[in-house]
């Protein structure tokens, strides 16, 4: 098995367990005889010699090595290129798919070892454990979750292709290739029968394109998203909260209740900064989708919980409250004589059945996408009647004396999934570049005979006219008027978040703006709401059914966002605004453009910085405020370990709220498997419960460091904008990097 020198060589560099070299073992001999079988031996000898060659190559700097590999590469036809690239690809994907099962294996091991006095680091646990160390009261520690508010927001990337195909082909492999470990639970035929399969989804997942041939539409994209939500995060977010019970059992001896703590949002579907795909149209097709699956999911777990829930009511009583609603859903909705009979002593089946008609008919309703028609029967079960229900169910049995089944389990999981993902699984944002709106803004104040010099006013007159027409009742454009394309479709962006906002108000998130670089750009937006009715101003009382949020993204905005805050915080109309949302206010930083803009150290330096500001001001002007980090994937787009880029947030920024966004190859990887996504989940509670119980009093003088480091952000920005605008440098670029 020449191929397994490959695994050896990662074994040496990274220290691999025996457990996982030798599932890599067996992989590498799988695909070693796959070759032999399809291939012609040439191909196999230079697929098993390559990682050799290339260690002596680059490794050892061996120049003989390296002129060997090129001119075995240069020999090779087009096709015989394709399937090396081929094999490899698969390989490597193969072999992280079985190191994300190693992880899995390590954490669970580590799990095992843990006891009262010794829990696994970074888990609820381990801070539930640091509360009660710190001195802080059951009730005390109870009321720091309930101050957690924590928001990971998946957003379609480029950089992650893999169709769900070829991902859920790598875990079935990587799953039987751990069977077939297991040798002495196998019988022969059994082992036989395994690798037989094994072959064959090799083999399939060699067939199978890796990225689909045609370009990736937002449709796909939507998809993709779903595909996340439905498996991984599904299955873990009620097991968070059964690690919050459990440990706060453990160290004081009390199993509180818990409102959700964590909510998911979505880009995907919404996004339309650059992105001309993302039509009104496609938002709300994507909200109808999301709807779908998720009434699909509580289908299937009320199924469930109606063949669990075999209570009679010979044995256990029920409570009126549940009695009356059991007769009010027969008056409304009969059962079928079928379901009256099988059902006839088992009132908790017989109340499911209902809920499962009612949440039938919105499916219904959903997928026949007459949008009026699916708005009208939104009103008739909404997702709080949902919850009420079983709630109801909960109590009933709780009242019964059936504690354990209401509030442990498949009934008390139901009803944690409900109030996270609601009827919209996840709320969706939308996002649009500051300059759309300040177009669209500029031909309604012109059709509406205010001005038609808007754009070329200062930022005080134009925030001064936006202020007085903001409390101006009239809409600026007449029924009748013509508009451009851009504002029309404006528009009719906020006429979808209107629906949205009828449908389900937990449907749509929050309006965001990118480059936002002045008071004007937020009222802007205000008046696009005021034009389609989801913001009016009357006796000098706001009502509005939006939050709009800046986007800080380049060196300067960073640099400028604290003085800009306080400026729209001193804005008469906007403390208005505020006040009709609850007095919070959330702010975007990007992570990506300052990047780009700054350089990696000053992009970090200045967000540093902009998050002590934006906290120092919000605190000054009392406003409850939640930081919305736009990190990607990368180092060089500001990724990394989720948890420790929030251990790592300025104390003056840390209330209990936190927005990140979840993008591309780091989906892929942190929800592909729910015990990965649990692990990567309960880091973030644990690092958000330890923040937030970090006294601002502890912070140290910084001037200093902050001083020295200053210099050194602005030196390495010179340096890195001397790099980039080299008028050498783009042809450089371009020939050297995958572009």
């Amino acid at each position: 098995m020449k191929w397994e020198k490959l695994v050896e060589q990662r074994k040496n560099k990274s220290g691999i367990s025996p457990k996982l070299s030798a599932r890599l073992e067996q992989l590498a001999d799988f695909l070693e005889q796959i070759v032999q079988d399809k291939e012609d031996s040439s191909l196999l000898e230079m697929l098993v010699g390559f990682p050799e060659q290339a260690h002596l190559a680059f490794d050892e700097d061996d120049q003989e090595a390296l002129d060997i590999l090129i001119s075995q590469i240069e020999d090779l036809s087009i096709n015989q290129i394709t399937q090396f690239l081929r094999y490899y690809t698969v390989f490597f994907h193969l072999m992280n798919s079985q190191e994300q099962r190693e992880i899995t294996r390590i954490n669970r091991d580590r799990a095992m070892d843990t006891g009262p006095d010794s829990p696994r680091s970074e888990s609820i646990a381990e801070a539930v454990y640091h509360l009660k160390g710190e001195g802080f009261s059951s009730q005390e520690a109870v009321n720091v979750i309930a101050k957690l508010d924590i928001q990971p927001t998946i957003t379609a990337h480029p950089t992650e292709a893999r169709r769900h195909s070829v991902l859920i082909k790598q875990q079935h492999i990587t799953e039987m290739i751990e069977q077939l470990k297991a040798a002495d639970l196998l019988t022969p035929d059994e082992r036989k029968e395994l690798k037989i399969n094994i072959f064959n989804e090799i083999y399939l997942l060699l067939a199978t394109d890796e990225v689909r041939t045609e370009r990736v539409t937002v449709e796909d994209e939507v998809e993709n998203g779903i595909f996340y939500f439905r498996n991984a995060i599904w299955q873990t977010v009620p097991v968070l909260y059964d690690d919050l019970r459990n440990a706060f059992e453990m160290y004081y001896d009390n199993i509180p209740d818990f409102e959700p703590i964590l909510r998911y949002r979505s880009w995907i579907g919404s996004d339309r900064d650059g992105n001309p795909n993302v039509t009104p149209k496609v938002t709300w097709q994507t909200i109808l989708e999301q709807r779908k699956n998720v009434i699909e999911l509580y289908l299937n777990e009320l199924d469930g919980l109606r063949r669990y829930l075999s209570i009679s009511q010979n044995k256990y009583d029920i409570s009126e409250e549940f009695k009356a609603s059991l007769e009010q859903d027969q008056q409304q909705d009969p059962l079928s004589d079928r379901f009256k009979r099988l059902y006839n002593q088992e009132p908790y089946r017989r109340k499911l059945t209902h809920i499962m008609h009612k949440l039938q008919h919105q499916l219904s309703m959903t997928k026949n996408n007459r949008v009026n028609e699916v708005l009208e029967e939104a009103q008739k079960y909404k997702i709080s009647d949902f919850i009420h229900d079983i709630e109801l169910i909960a109590d009933s049995l709780q009242e019964s004396g059936l504690k354990r089944v209401a509030t442990q389990g498949k009934l008390k999981h139901l009803l944690i999934r409900v109030k996270t993902f609601g009827f919209h699984l996840a709320g969706l944002d939308i996002r649009q570049h500051s300059e759309k709106h300040e177009v669209a803004v500029a031909e309604l104040l012109e059709v509406g005979q205010v001005t038609d010099e808007y754009r070329s006013l200062s930022e005080k007159e134009k925030v001064h006219l936006l202020t007085d027409e903001l409390k101006n009742p009239r809409p600026l454009s007449p029924v009748q008027a013509h508009l451009d394309g851009n504002t029309s479709q404006m528009l009719e962006v906020f006429g979808i978040i209107g629906q949205m906002l009828t449908l389900d108000e937990n449907s749509f998130g929050n309006y965001i703006i990118s480059m936002t670089h002045g008071v004007s750009d937020m009222l802007e937006v205000l008046i696009l709401a005021k034009e389609t009715g989801l913001w009016s101003y009357e006796d000098g009382k706001v009502e509005s059914k939006i939050d709009v949020v800046p986007l800080f993204e380049t060196i300067e905005d960073l640099e400028e966002c604290g003085r800009l805050m306080t400026e729209i915080f001193e804005s008469s109309v906007y403390q208005k605004q505020l006040s009709a949302r609850n007095n919070l206010q959330e702010i975007m930083l990007g992570y990506s453009d300052s990047n780009k803009d700054g350089g990696y150290w000053m992009a970090n330096w200045a967000l540093e910085e902009a998050q002590r500001d934006l906290g120092e001001v919000c605190r000054e002007y009392d406003i409850d405020f939640r930081l919305f980090h736009g990190r990607g994937g990368t180092v060089g787009r500001g990724g990394g370990r989720s948890n420790q880029a929030i251990l790592a947030l300025p104390p003056i920024s840390n209330n209990g709220r936190i927005r990140f966004t979840e993008q591309g190859e780091v989906i892929s990887f942190r929800y592909s498997l729910a015990s990965i996504t649990r692990r990567h989940l309960e880091q973030i509670v644990n690092a958000m419960i330890r923040i937030t119980v970090s006294e601002k009093s502890t912070m140290v003088e910084q001037s200093e460091f902050d001083e020295v480091m200053d210099k050194l952000a602005k030196y390495s920005m010179k340096k890195y904008r001397n790099l980039i605008e080299d008028e050498y440098f783009w042809n450089w670029y371009t020939s050297k990097t995958p572009i």
